[in-house]
């Protein structure tokens, strides 16, 4: 609860800082008209953007020098080819992003997995690239802050007058890591977490690259800047790097509004402010937009060589890699739709078209159109979240808010450049329809805390844009009511205000709105038809549904009279939630339970994996961008073809035939006998689990537990004297496909052969009574290769199973089963890749052995 108070408050303050910077330029720029900003930015001359360009590469250039120094405090070696492409792409990335994502994190481990760096070393490239930034900056500043310093305005309301002090700060700071460097051997320990240092040699370099990097960042913008600006460029630099170091400090992202607000401010009185901010709005083009763009052709190239072998069968697989990438594509077009509609209703109407508007449209419908339109951009921006969910009701809702939003753009002001904007995005989205296959109403997908952020920075940029756009518009309460053709400011007001509300409105709907109940709490109403859900599509291990350490998740949700027609269990682990096996429910459901299941973990901010999941609804969970590990292969015997003739089974027969004149024999318990034997099963249970050292496990095993015995028909062996030697309970799946054992024990002292005699003698009763196929559970680690080539986990896993004998008997355990020549069937584990997969395979391994030293002790 803490933290999602601080998130809230972050966002709240990242939020605030934005609208100040936004009232800051506002405010430099009252004396200005819009028209004049527009002239002065068609007055800078060809070549100066072109050099402007030309620094903004050397500055990217010089930060793949932060990668290449990164890998190789690492300890690896890579082309520089390789490594520059991932810097350059992440840059253009986190630029854009903001501090969250300074070191470019996402991109870079996309990257460096492919070329095969680990998860450790990753880290430790991350961590080189952010200090480097960070060391970079302040020597940069205080080399120029204390040589060649500049008076800061009074208006910044700050202790000193000029830059230099900072400069004596930043210095002091830039000493004490060079000391650390220098003498300190033992790594640095941050809240238990141990840090190296980087050797001496890396040091001059980490100064050299940043040093170019800053000095072509600054010298872009520098080269925009008017002529009339009378400020060196050492002096100037100064200025931009504290702006630059500012804007990153306050985590809006790109530091949009807060870079710019912290330029004018420094060189207020030095310039003409429209023709500083035309240069500043260049310079967002040139250094990041421009970037950004190259950024997103640069790894969608990349995605498309990595998966050349896919792109070569690209006519049999377009649909299923489509559609991991288009909803996000057509979920940012919608938000771009709805902010194009947004600020089109906070600026004026071109007055030639209004004059011809006036005797074509009623006052009335032009006032209605305006407001609609702004109304509509708003719940396209909100649709967007609901079709990178990909329901169904979003997709209609939005081809109808583009055909409005169309409509009131001709209506409002013959805008016919956003009308026809409006109408290509409804031509692209209308052939995707089966992208966005869920069921789920709208108000399912909450507005996320992000997400309103962003909707707000929107809207606050569209007020502020109207404000300065009207500015000289004399403001009185009449202005409200005012309603004619030319009365734009008015038409401003009424559709501002509009939509504030209505997205105040939704927010608040959404805060109160009764939510998913906590993990700890279970649904009765939807436990009481469970058997009935397993009756009708579960296989033979969705009877785990009935061991009580489970909770659900169900769809429909449980409510009377509605009955739920299917079902997720799953176990919650540290910041893990862990569903045993495939949801159960016809495959529309299954789809749907996957997408809620990892809703719900977001809403509770933890992490969500999927256990010892089939092959059958595999793309389910790559849509959702999870990533698959193989653990190991189920054996399933074929009961159709099985038989007990031939050679290859004489070993089998002997034992059969020797334990039959043992006297030893099996029978099969109905679910109302089974109670009658517990206690007997009982003490076999436990004197089992003692002669194994061993303890209960559960949450993908069954365990001893009296109720959830008695639900399942039990298997016997008997000796002579019909003391039970061994049980049994079996799991049956519907229509008699399957059949599996679950709990097996046996006493001390068993005859020789007693496990081959168990499982024959199933597998004839199967066979009897007409099963298709025996389920002999999983073989861990099994099938798993070991090429040079192959993942990291598929050689750990393959290497465990060949040498881990000291830990468990992986490949006798395949051998033996090995022998009722099963077919194997793989089995995943699907989870959220990145940084966060050691701790996530931990919080499983905790659930299913009770607590990792219980996992430890066995």
């Amino acid at each position: 609860m803490k933290k999602k108070w601080l998130q809230l408050f972050t966002w709240i303050f990242i939020l605030l800082i934005f609208t100040l910077a936004c009232y800051s330029i506002y405010r430099e720029l009252h004396a200005y008209k819009l028209k004049d900003i527009l002239h002065e930015i068609r007055q800078v001359p060809l070549g100066k953007i072109l050099l402007a360009l030309v620094a903004t590469f050397l500055s990217y250039t010089a930060l793949t020098g932060y990668d290449v120094l990164g890998v190789k405090y690492a300890g690896k070696k890579l082309p520089y080819r390789q490594i520059a492409v991932t810097s350059y792409t992440s840059y253009f990335f986190s630029y854009n992003i903001g501090l969250s994502a300074l070191s470019g994190s996402a991109v870079r481990y996309r990257f460096y997995t492919a070329q095969g760096l680990s998860a450790v070393e990753i880290m430790k490239v991350l961590g080189f690239c952010l200090l480097t930034f960070w060391i970079g900056l302040i020597a940069s500043a205080s080399f120029f802050m204390v040589f060649t310093p500049v008076q800061i305005p009074q208006l910044a309301h700050l202790p000193f007058g000029s830059t230099r002090p900072l400069g004596i700060l930043f210095m002091s700071i830039l000493a004490l890591y060079l000391l650390l460097v220098m003498f300190r051997r033992k790594p640095l320990i941050i809240k238990g977490a141990e840090f190296n240092l980087p050797s001496a040699a890396l040091v001059p370099l980490q100064l050299f690259y940043s040093l170019i990097d800053w000095v072509m960042a600054g010298l872009a913008l520098y080269i925009l800047l008017p002529q009339s600006l009378h400020i060196s460029f050492p002096e100037f630099l100064g200025l931009f790097i504290l702006a630059q170091a500012l804007s990153v400090l306050s985590s809006v992202p790109g530091g949009v509004g807060i870079f710019e607000s912290l330029i004018l401010l420094f060189l207020s009185g030095k310039g003409e402010t429209s023709q500083l901010f035309s240069s500043l709005f260049l310079y967002r083009l040139v250094y990041y937009l421009i970037p950004l763009a190259s950024g997103m052709l640069g790894f969608l190239g990349h995605e498309i060589v990595r998966e050349k072998e896919k792109t070569t069968r690209i006519l049999g697989s377009l649909g299923r890699w489509m559609s991991g990438y288009f909803p996000v594509i057509l979920s940012i077009m919608t938000f771009i739709g709805g902010g194009i509609l947004i600020f089109s209703g906070t600026t004026p109407a071109l007055p030639g078209r209004m004059e011809w508007i006036r005797d074509v449209v009623p006052l009335p419908l032009v006032e209605a159109s305006h407001f609609l339109g702004s109304l509509s951009g708003l719940i396209l921006m909100i649709l967007a979240l609901g079709l990178l969910n990909r329901t169904r009701a979003s997709y209609f809702m939005t081809l109808a808010f583009f055909l409005a939003g169309s409509l009131f753009s001709l209506l409002k002001g013959l805008d016919f450049e956003e009308a026809a904007v409006l109408f290509l995005f409804f031509l692209l989205l209308l052939p995707y329809k089966k992208f966005f296959y869920r069921k789920a109403r709208i108000t399912a997908d909450s507005l996320t805390l992000s997400w309103f952020v962003l909707v707000s920075i929107v809207l606050v940029s569209s007020v502020y844009l109207g404000f300065f756009s009207y500015r000289h518009v004399e403001y009185s309460h009449a202005l409200w009511w005012k309603f004619t053709v030319r009365s734009d400011a008015s038409r401003f007001l009424r559709a501002s205000l509009g939509v504030v509300m209505t997205l105040l409105t939704a927010s608040v709907y959404i805060l109160f709105r009764t939510g998913t109940s906590h993990p700890g709490q279970t649904d009765q109403e939807g436990k009481n038809h469970i058997a009935e859900m397993i009756e009708a599509w579960g296989g033979s291990e969705a009877s785990l549904a009935y061991l009580p350490d489970k909770y659900f998740l169900y769809y429909p949700p449980a409510v009377e009279p509605v009955k739920p027609s299917g079902f997720l269990m799953y176990g919650v682990s540290g910041k893990t939630w862990i569903a045993m096996g495939d949801p159960v429910g016809p495959d529309e459901v299954v789809r749907e339970l996957i997408w809620k299941f990892r809703q719900e973990t977001h809403h509770f901010d933890s992490r969500a994996l999927f256990y010892e999941i089939t092959p059958r609804y595999l793309p389910y969970y790559i849509e959702l961008g999870f990533s698959l590990l193989k653990i190991g292969e189920d054996a399933i015997v074929n009961l159709e073809k099985f038989t007990m003739l031939g050679h290859d089974r004489s070993s089998m027969r002997n034992t059969l035939n020797r334990l039959n004149r043992e006297g030893l024999t099996f029978e099969v318990l109905e679910k109302d006998q089974t109670e009658s034997v517990l206690s007997e099963l009982k003490t076999i249970s436990d004197d089992w689990l003692e002669d194994k050292n061993a303890r209960e496990k559960g949450f993908s095993l069954g365990y001893f537990n009296e109720t959830y015995l008695c639900r399942f028909r039990t298997a016997l062996i008997r000796d002579s004297s019909g003391k039970i030697l061994a049980f049994s309970n079996l799991w049956e799946s519907p229509g008699q496909k399957q059949v599996s054992i679950d709990l097996m024990r046996y006493t001390r002292n068993t005859p020789p052969g007693l496990m081959d005699y168990l499982f024959i003698r199933l597998i004839q009763w199967a066979q009897e009574s007409g099963y298709k196929t025996f389920d002999l559970g999983m073989a861990p680690f099994s099938g798993l290769p070991d090429k040079t080539l192959a993942p990291l986990w598929n050689r750990l896993g393959s290497t465990l199973f060949k040498h881990g004998e000291n830990f468990y008997n992986f490949q006798g355990l395949r051998q033996y089963k090995d022998k009722f020549d099963p077919h194997w069937e793989p089995r995943y584990i699907a989870l959220q890749g990145g940084l966060t997969v050691p701790r996530t395979l931990l919080d499983l391994t905790s659930l299913i052995n009770g607590s990792l030293m219980k996992a430890v002790k066995k």
